[in-house]
């Protein structure tokens, strides 16, 4: 029988993940069509933006109608939306734009495992999970 090693958080899992990526080809690729590392991978994520942020509150926010947003940052009368995406490249979506409405959203980014920043839609930017969150005019955090 083989010792189990329990991860306390989404950041000890990503790095037991990273760590068998290195040492093995097949593993990497079983490992990226594994049913649950999309959802380890949007744990760690969002564990790192509020970590990184500033923020008053943090909330999850969703509609009846399926509409969602990962983060809502709330800082100064700031409002800002955080969408966790494991895709190449992330599209503005429906629910992107009622959050942006509904909230009146200051910004809302994209978090997703790309390597550059760019404009998604109107207030949403694609952001790498790699690199902080934008930061606003005054040189402060977005947030």
């Amino acid at each position: 029988m083989q010792p189990r090693t329990p991860a306390r958080s989404s950041r000890a899992a990503q790095a037991l993940v990273e760590q068998a990526l290195r040492r093995s080809p097949v593993v990497a690729v079983a490992l990226q069509m594994h049913p649950r590392i999309g959802a380890s991978w949007e744990g760690f994520v969002l564990e790192k933006v509020i970590a990184e942020s500033s923020s008053d509150e943090v909330y999850f926010w969703a509609t009846h109608n399926g509409a969602e947003l990962d983060l809502l940052l709330l800082r100064g009368g700031r409002r800002v939306g955080v969408e966790i995406k494991r895709v190449d490249a992330p599209r503005r979506t429906r629910s992107m734009a009622v959050a942006v409405d509904d909230l009146r959203l200051d910004a809302l980014y994209v978090v997703y495992p790309g390597e550059a920043s760019y404009a998604v839609g109107e207030r949403i930017t694609a952001v790498p999970a790699a690199a902080p969150l934008p930061v606003d005019d005054a040189g402060g955090p977005a947030f």
